[in-house]
């Protein structure tokens, strides 16, 4: 959608809001159609204003009411359903008609009710939620149990069981930073197959591991087993799937080499094409290989 967004820069109800209910107002913005409008409801704003983050249905609220007390915009209900109208949109009307019923349509009628989206009406506005801070210490708790949970799952899956309370609090500081239980996992099993085989001294311990940022190493991004090797027959298999488009080529100088990698023996194989043999190893070890898994279904 070809949205103009404005120079909120010195606009005072902007100026306003906390960081995130400027995030909010601007997402809000290129969401509403040509008349200003859109969907009220909570739930519908988190997953439609913030498909990729995380973000608590409080903080939503906490964000529409911000920006209804700067004057940016007006809550309402028509027949049970909530929606908003930004005020001073001013945009190029392309439509003949909104999406979204307008806020004034059925004044007179008991269809609409002029509301916070996340409050009650009853003859006047009543907030029937919990109070604020109760909200949020409860929602704190919760949110710290979460991450506390992730943390033990991530420790259960690291190679070396040593020191776990400093660990926990080293992966707990990453958590809190942003990164995601799915990422470190991965970055987890990586190393568990970089350290396989190895002994338990050579093993970092995973609080210097999290605290260290470890889990960056470039190692991780293809790891292979200490000492992993793999039979002629698997590796001529893998290495056929890697080139076999090479083989429909009308002129290939380069068919001659892949030729003679596919008919080697395992010594001349070592001994001569041994770049050939290390990526294949180094692509079948990596996680969720893709190459293993055409080789096995074949």
């Amino acid at each position: 959608m070809n949205r103009l967004l404005p120079d909120f820069s010195k606009h005072r109800g902007i100026n306003s809001l906390s960081f995130f209910g400027e995030v909010f107002f601007r997402r809000l913005w290129n969401k509403a159609d040509d008349f200003g409008r859109y969907y009220a409801d909570p739930k519908i704003l988190n997953a439609e204003l913030f498909p990729l983050k995380d973000i608590r249905l409080p903080d939503i609220c906490r964000a529409l009411e911000e920006c209804e007390r700067a004057a940016l915009l007006v809550q309402y209900k028509i027949k049970g359903e909530s929606y908003l109208q930004i005020h001073d949109f001013n945009q190029r009307v392309r439509r003949k008609k909104s999406a979204f019923p307008p806020p004034s349509d059925d004044l007179a009628t008991n269809d609409l009710q002029i509301i916070g989206t996340c409050q009650t009406f009853d003859g006047h506005l009543t907030d029937k939620s919990p109070p604020e801070d109760e909200n949020e210490d409860e929602d704190e708790e919760k949110n710290k149990k979460k991450i506390s949970d992730a943390a033990e799952r991530i420790w259960e899956l690291y190679p070396k069981k040593d020191d776990k309370q400093g660990a926990i609090g080293a992966i707990i500081r990453r958590l809190n930073e942003g990164l995601s239980e799915e990422y470190l996992i991965e970055r987890v099993k990586a190393y568990s197959i970089c350290a396989s085989g190895k002994d338990n001294t050579y093993i970092k311990n995973a609080r210097g591991w999290f605290n260290e940022a470890r889990y960056l190493d470039e190692s991780l991004d293809d790891p292979i087993p200490a000492g992993m090797e793999i039979d002629l027959d698997t590796f001529r298999k893998a290495y056929f799937c890697l080139n076999k488009h090479e083989f429909d080529l009308d002129v290939n100088p380069d068919l001659a080499r892949i030729k003679e990698v596919l008919n080697a023996d395992m010594k001349t194989l070592i001994s001569q094409f041994r770049p050939e043999y290390d990526d294949v190893v180094k692509r079948l070890s990596a996680p969720f290989s893709k190459l293993k898994q055409e080789i096995q279904y074949k």
